[in-house]
């Protein structure tokens, strides 16, 4: 008996084959700025001291490796809490999730039916993390505009970038997030936060002062948190969900019913090792210093290859992408001239032409800039 026969092959996913398409590439100056890790100069996801420094701890004490409660390691959810929100709120309900990604699902699981308006262009994964869970997606163009706004039907959600807009990297100001409040709470929209690069735009505290100020206007939100950048944990996959609510104990039972039903239980290894960091004042402060140098190499990478291409006379808004924080370059490049680049000069960049700027250095800034330029 035959059961799958009418299944159809679907088409790989357009980060994660870049990859494997550079493996097998034979040019012979291929380059790789495509995957969204933070680079080493040797080309390897960067392992952080102050996790090797948390993870020896962990085995100098550790006596067992249970499970985890349905909504993950208390201790790990209160630090975590506290590193976004700034302060204890009785009305967050959160659950440790599996990763960000994780985060997205449980999230969407929970808001079903309800519509949820996503930023064009967003990260890629978005739609379909949303539409698998069932959610109605619609888009709305990105950098919001008032108008598009207004045009939301009251009762959606709509889901922000807390900081370092992938692709983008242009934030909303200041003055822009109280409008915005402003306007989710005129409207009756629900605010949805996704927070994957904490540390890479500005100070820790800069990179969230979007969720924090939503979160003292009294508004329901929803604030979904990944690890895998500012700690590198891409592998462990450590991440929380939190909704704000005036009901956090009713949200937090359908919250705990769905992880059952999905993983049972979160991973343990990833969770001791963000806890380790953030309780313990010495490794918290080197993890700051890391931070601090990750977020200092990136600009200094990016400044570096937008002045060269300015140099070489490349035809880009250099005025807006000098306004773009976080991990990437973005050059809005339409997908034939990625293609293009890919095929025909070795050069694997991101939708959009998303650079990974933490993938340049010394020896291949010069051919990135006279293939782009």
């Amino acid at each position: 008996m035959v059961f799958f026969n009418k299944i159809s092959r679907l088409p790989p996913d357009p980060i994660f084959q870049l990859t494997p398409l550079f493996q097998a590439d034979t040019h012979p100056g291929k380059i790789n700025l495509g995957i969204g890790t933070y680079r080493t100069i040797e080309g390897t996801a960067y392992l952080l001291e102050s996790v090797k420094e948390a993870e020896q701890a962990i085995f100098e004490q550790e006596k067992e490796k249970s499970y985890l409660p349905i909504i993950g390691d208390p201790s790990f959810l209160e630090a975590v809490i506290s590193l976004v929100f700034g302060e204890r709120n009785p009305r967050i309900a959160a659950v440790q999730s599996i990763g960000g990604t994780g985060a997205l699902r449980l999230a969407a699981d929970l808001l079903k039916p309800m519509i949820l308006y996503l930023p064009h262009p967003t990260w890629e994964n978005h739609a379909r993390i949303f539409q698998q869970a069932g959610l109605e997606v619609r888009c709305i163009s990105y950098p919001y505009r008032q108008e598009d706004l207004e045009k939301i039907p009251e009762g959606s959600a709509l889901l922000f970038h807390a900081s370092c807009q992938n692709p983008t990297g242009i934030d909303p100001t200041l003055p822009e997030w109280e409008a915005l409040a402003a306007l989710c709470q005129r409207r009756r929209l629900l605010p949805f936060f996704d927070v994957a690069y904490q540390g890479f735009g500005g100070t820790l505290d800069d990179d969230v002062a979007s969720v924090r100020l939503f979160a003292k206007t009294g508004l329901e939100m929803i604030v979904a948190y990944s690890f895998a950048k500012n700690m590198g944990l891409y592998g462990e996959r450590v991440g929380m969900l939190a909704i704000v609510s005036d009901h956090p104990q009713e949200v937090l039972s359908h919250l705990s019913e769905q992880a059952r039903g999905t993983y049972s239980t979160p991973p343990l290894h990833g969770a001791r090792i963000v806890t380790r960091i953030l309780t313990h004042p010495e490794t918290l402060c080197h993890w700051h210093e890391e931070i601090k140098t990750m977020h200092d190499r990136t600009y200094e990478m990016k400044n570096t290859l937008v002045a060269e291409l300015e140099v070489k006379g490349a035809p880009y808004d250099y005025d807006q992408i000098r306004m773009q924080k976080g991990l990437f370059c973005y050059l809005d490049l339409e997908e034939e001239k990625v293609l293009a680049l890919r095929q025909e000069k070795g050069l694997y960049l991101g939708p959009g032409g998303r650079i990974n700027v933490t993938g340049l250095h010394p020896h291949n800034l010069e051919a990135v800039v006279d293939t782009l330029s």
